[in-house]
């Protein structure tokens, strides 16, 4: 591995298909060539690319598609929330009830499309087509609602799954939605629901905890990561290591980091605090605390065939102090391993 480049005054970046695109003091850059100017803003996801200006007083978007084809939409569109050729929006919020209007938004003849019968304060929700998963503000229920024919299949209190609240929905594997419920004060559970019926199809309750020297150290399930390529769940927190088939809840892999201590060269991991920003078949890319050093000051890849780790840096700046990290600032092509300090310079490495 080899850090060939250092790019200055980086606000974000990405790779979206062979390309390297950032944000440069408002400006977007494609392989080193301007093609936007006066961005506020952008987001990614596959195939999806949308960068955000302000026009007229409204924040509109500009797609950017796999052509390389920049097209104006004149409505705020985050990538996370497109499927397809179409785009989920939750307009016209109304302060007094804490309410939205959802519109269906068609990218192709950018037509748009109010969706009747929405639990209308369910605010936070993933798009798996044709199914919106969502939760309640209070994050108490779940749900799914079934797009094509703007029905809700099932809703229910996740108490009555045994937690206090649903903390993260992580996605659908399969048949299977999982979610992350919140117990109590570090205690969690892992669920596997049937996605047309909301039935319970598997549960990981109260096994996440990693046993060190005697201490039980919780595991928190705040950096799951879920990998829908290879249709599993990561785990890489507080010592543990796992996997999760994401359909079927089996644990294919557990391992305690602590018992044998990962470390690249002169840098050691911090076990404790890792957080996973990307991940493939073979890999996943992370940032992560270096004793010594200070809180994610290291970016590196691990190899999830060997389980161990195949690099690790420590990000310094010129007068050789240590900078920190960002979260989901790191990530990685078959040639490329870019890493985007605090201090917004982009690091990119090449993977030899």
């Amino acid at each position: 591995m080899k850090n060939i480049l250092k790019e200055k005054d980086i606000q974000s970046f990405f790779v979206f298909g062979n390309s390297l695109i950032f944000l440069q003091n408002k400006n977007i850059f494609q392989d080193g060539k301007l093609i936007l100017i006066d961005i506020e803003s952008f987001g990614v996801k596959n195939e999806f690319a949308f960068f955000h200006k302000q026009e007229n007083e409204n924040l509109v978007s500009i797609q950017l598609n796999q052509k390389n084809e920049l097209i104006k939409h004149n409505y705020p569109i985050d990538a996370e929330i497109c499927f397809e050729n179409q785009a989920f929006l939750g307009l016209n919020y109304d302060r007094l009830t804490k309410t939205y209007e959802y519109f269906n938004y068609n990218l192709l003849d950018q037509k748009i499309k109010k969706i009747n019968n929405i639990n209308s304060k369910s605010i936070h929700h993933k798009v798996c087509l044709p199914y919106i998963f969502y939760k309640t503000k209070n994050q108490s229920d779940i749900g799914n609602f079934h797009l094509p024919t703007e029905t809700t299949l099932w809703q229910y209190a996740i108490a009555d799954l045994g937690a206090e609240k649903v903390s993260k929905i992580l996605g659908v594997f399969g048949q299977t939605l999982v979610v992350v419920g919140y117990i109590r004060e570090y205690t969690y559970m892992l669920l596997g629901l049937d996605v047309q019926s909301g039935q319970v199809l598997w549960k990981h309750e109260e096994i996440f905890a990693a046993e060190l020297h005697g201490k039980v150290h919780p595991v928190k399930l705040s950096c799951i990561y879920a990998d829908s390529g290879t249709g599993k769940v990561i785990l890489f927190e507080a010592g543990v290591y796992s996997e999760f088939e994401g359909s079927s809840g089996n644990i294919l892999k557990w391992i305690n980091i602590f018992k044998s201590p990962l470390s690249f060269g002169k840098y050691k991991m911090d076990a404790y605090a890792f957080d996973i920003c990307d991940a493939d078949e073979e890999y996943i890319y992370f940032r992560t605390s270096v004793p010594g050093y200070g809180m994610y000051s290291g970016a590196g890849i691990f190899n999830r065939k060997t389980d161990q780790l195949e690099f690790l840096d420590v990000i310094l700046s010129e007068n050789g102090r240590p900078i920190s990290i960002g979260p989901q600032k790191v990530k990685a092509t078959k040639e490329k391993f870019y890493v985007l300090d605090n201090q917004n310079t982009l690091h990119i490495y090449d993977r030899e």
